[in-house]
């Protein structure tokens, strides 16, 4: 028996449209959807796919981020150019010569050993803590990757060997929804869990106050203007020095089916489950019969449960004796 030995099979938007209007039998073999077809069919996709993401806990697309010290601020805008730092990756290194104020040029380790995280390059944000415990932030100029760094604005105040450096590329999509952060120490590593609590207590505090954070929370704001949704992460209390950092475990968007060419941000024990749902959902626009209505929707509950079930995290049933 010869196995391939392949396990790359995927599917796109061209594959997926064209299989799902085969099962409603609106395309017989060999036909091809119609421009108006993609088009009709490309909207109920990617609505269901948005639909999708509120349904349960993707655990294939629970990633790993960043939230990184900032003076001043309690908020974090997990979209767009609005305050704060954060990003998908993790670059972490500190200063190894002094520093004066108005320097445009600052002297970073690039060794492991030294707690260093991750390699710099041109144009990366970057974070100094000063003397006084604020971070500066400005960007790479040139020197990216190396032990001497030039940036885009001069410090404002002197910063001292051993102070922390942070630098990251670009902000992440904004999370459809936070699922754990921990509070990060930057020279040991270690982590504590922070609590999870409504916006409400968060802004009844004293927003000056500086010490490490301990609270969080996370809102999706939805914008006027369709695909602008923004986010924003409070935590309190606000950083005192750039000490430590947030590592947060979120939930990441699932990525649009914007072309022919575009593949499912789902694993492939999804692919099955995506083409019945979009055939189900296409059903009343082409108003088939009953019992194809009925086939395809016994087709797409089988398929959705039978991926769910491969997906999802491990449970558990605890069992106790009976005591009486």
């Amino acid at each position: 028996m010869a196995l391939s030995n392949s396990f790359d099979f995927t599917v796109a938007r061209s594959d997926i449209i064209p299989a799902a209007l085969r099962k409603l039998g609106v395309l017989a073999e060999g036909q091809s959807p119609t421009t108006n077809q993609t088009t009709y069919a490309s909207l109920a996709l990617n609505v269901m796919l948005k639909a999708f993401q509120t349904d349960g806990l993707p655990l294939w697309y629970v990633k790993t981020g960043y939230i990184y010290p900032v003076s001043d601020i309690n908020t974090v805008a997990m979209a767009g150019s609005g305050g704060g730092h954060w990003s998908g990756e993790l670059i972490l290194t500190k200063l190894t010569a002094d520093s004066t104020s108005s320097d445009t040029t600052i002297d970073v380790s690039i060794t492991a050993a030294d707690d260093v995280v991750g390699t710099t390059a041109n144009s990366d944000n970057v974070g100094i803590e000063l003397d006084d415990g604020t971070m500066f932030w400005t960007t790479i100029s040139s020197g990216g990757g190396t032990a001497t760094l030039t940036i885009a604005t001069g410090l404002t105040s002197a910063a001292s060997t051993g102070a922390r450096v942070y630098a990251y590329t670009a902000k992440q999509q904004q999370p459809e929804k936070i699922l754990d952060v921990y509070r990060v120490n930057a020279t040991t590593g270690a982590r504590v869990p922070l609590l999870q609590t409504p916006a409400s207590l968060i802004l009844a505090q004293n927003q000056l106050t500086e010490s490490t954070p301990t609270t969080w929370t996370y809102a999706e704001t939805v914008n006027a203007v369709p695909g602008t949704n923004s986010g924003t992460f409070w935590f309190w209390p606000r950083w005192s020095n750039g000490d430590e950092y947030l590592e947060i475990r979120y939930q990441h968007p699932f990525d649009d089916m914007d072309a022919d060419a575009s593949n499912l941000a789902f694993p492939a024990a999804w692919y099955e489950a995506i083409i019945y749902g979009l055939a189900l959902r296409l059903a009343d626009e082409y108003q088939v019969p009953d019992n194809v209505y009925k086939r395809v929707g016994s087709g797409a509950q089988t398929a959705k449960d039978l991926a769910e079930s491969a997906t999802t995290e491990g449970s558990y049933i605890r069992v106790y004796p009976e005591t009486e």
